[in-house]
């Protein structure tokens, strides 16, 4: 029997206490995500705008929140309600949004999984999580069925797409369901999801996020270093189970009512071909991809970039060499970010500064995250300022550890890496250096 999701987290006094800054983070107690992201536009004169462009469908507010609300619908007929886990894996495409969505409306807790995760991974994240039931895209499938096996928790599988005899098929939960549903009353401090590390360091680690850890994502660092209005168009590669592509082809967007233009695993020329073809504005992808498309025959010719506004590079280093061509080449300004599970998202970026400044971090306002059980961990206010040396921006990357309480299931909450200088952020990774060439 799985446990509670409260005797799965640390003791409340082992919590990193979050003091929010912006106006913008003056949240009402009661909060719910998905009433944030999509009623409030579906319901506030939004419902005929473009959430969601794939392939050749288009999907407004309105039609998205109908689609949400019978799956939710479904899913509490199913049994499900606040608190319950469901693990989700699915590729980028509009059921993905619509589960996900569907989940933090009836307030249950998503536990996103990554496509190239191998049953090994996934049974380690379905008892750990304590998930019993899962939606699953027919295509992968095969992996979480061999999964089983190591993880009894995991007693029901809903499928996406294409189905077998005997299965429970995602489309039959909406079948005759009332488009109309009040989103759950929820607390802005409830969880929300619990994402998963990628395990580099070890196994996964379960961060965990609440409401108000997603929307304080979206209103700070979106609001301020990407500046969206709703005639943006977000796209990009990342998987949407991935904290770098939820936040941006689905949080950021929609809290915005702007639009996200879903599309399939990245090649070079099919993610350029995407950003011409639906105007995207606001791209997201990892360095290697802007090097790989940087490397596709007469680019400059071949494919009109002139829809993007920002390009948003993160997940790994984005060498100096690879942002120069690329700015050189595309005239497009790419933004050299700095995230981790454990925060949600990004909390250091570089601005779009003076060219001068531009591969430094600059001013990302969030908020402030006392982590009482790390004593490395001060109080380090996320507004980070930049520094003038490379060594300590474009090469760094995440490092964060996890809460160590005793107990059945301990999952760590967001907490920020460590300040080490007035002013200045420096992130060490496990194949960097720990502290900045300065302080040597």
């Amino acid at each position: 029997m799985p446990v509670s999701l409260e005797e799965g987290l640390p003791p409340k006094q082992l919590w990193p206490e979050r003091v929010y800054t912006l106006p913008e983070h003056r949240y009402p107690v009661r909060l719910n995500v998905a009433r944030e992201l999509l009623d409030a536009h579906a319901e506030g004169g939004r419902a005929g705008r473009p959430a969601i462009h794939f392939q050749d469908q288009v999907l407004t507010y309105g039609e998205l929140q109908k689609r949400v609300n019978r799956l939710a619908h479904g899913l509490r007929a199913a049994g499900l309600g606040p608190g319950d886990r469901v693990l989700m894996r699915l590729p980028n495409c509009p059921e993905f949004i619509v589960t996900w969505l569907a989940c933090q409306k009836l307030g249950i807790v998503t536990v996103s999984t990554m496509p190239m995760l191998r049953a090994r991974e996934l049974a380690y994240i379905a008892g750990d999580a304590g998930t019993e039931t899962a939606v699953v895209w027919g295509g992968l499938r095969e992996e979480l069925e061999r999964a089983r096996a190591s993880a009894p928790e995991l007693k029901r599988l809903i499928v996406v797409g294409e189905t077998r005899p005997g299965d429970l098929a995602w489309a039959s939960l909406m079948d005759g369901q009332s488009e109309r549903l009040q989103a759950a009353d929820t607390l802005a401090r409830d969880v929300a999801m619990i994402a998963y590390t990628s395990g580099s360091t070890g196994v996964p680690k379960g961060c965990v996020h609440q409401h108000v850890d997603i929307l304080a994502s979206a209103d700070s660092y979106a609001r301020y270093v990407l500046t969206p209005s709703e005639a943006d168009r977000f796209g990009g590669h990342p998987t949407l189970a991935f904290t770098f592509g939820t936040g941006g082809l689905l949080v950021y967007p929609l809290r915005v009512g702007a639009s996200t233009v879903l599309s399939g695993p990245f090649e070079p020329e099919r993610m350029l071909e995407t950003i011409q073809r639906h105007r995207i504005s606001v791209v997201f992808c990892a360095p290697t991809s802007y090097k790989l498309m940087l490397r596709v025959p007469e680019l400059a010719t071949r494919f009109d970039l002139g829809s993007l506004r920002l390009c948003v590079s993160a997940a790994e280093p984005l060498p100096a060499a690879t942002y120069e061509e690329w700015v050189g080449r595309t005239g497009k300004e790419c933004l050299d970010g700095i995230g981790a599970t454990e925060m949600y998202h990004l909390f250091i970026s570089s601005t779009g500064a003076p060219p001068a400044l531009r591969l430094t971090p600059g001013m990302v306002p969030a908020f402030l995250s006392r982590c009482p059980t790390i004593s490395s961990c001060a109080s380090a206010p996320l507004w980070a300022s930049a520094s003038p040396s490379p060594a300590t921006t474009v090469s760094a990357s995440s490092s964060h550890r996890a809460t160590n309480a005793p107990g059945p299931r301990r999952w760590p909450s967001s907490r920020p890496s460590s300040k080490r200088k007035a002013n200045t952020f420096w992130v060490g990774g496990k194949s960097l250096p720990t502290t900045p060439p300065s302080a040597r």
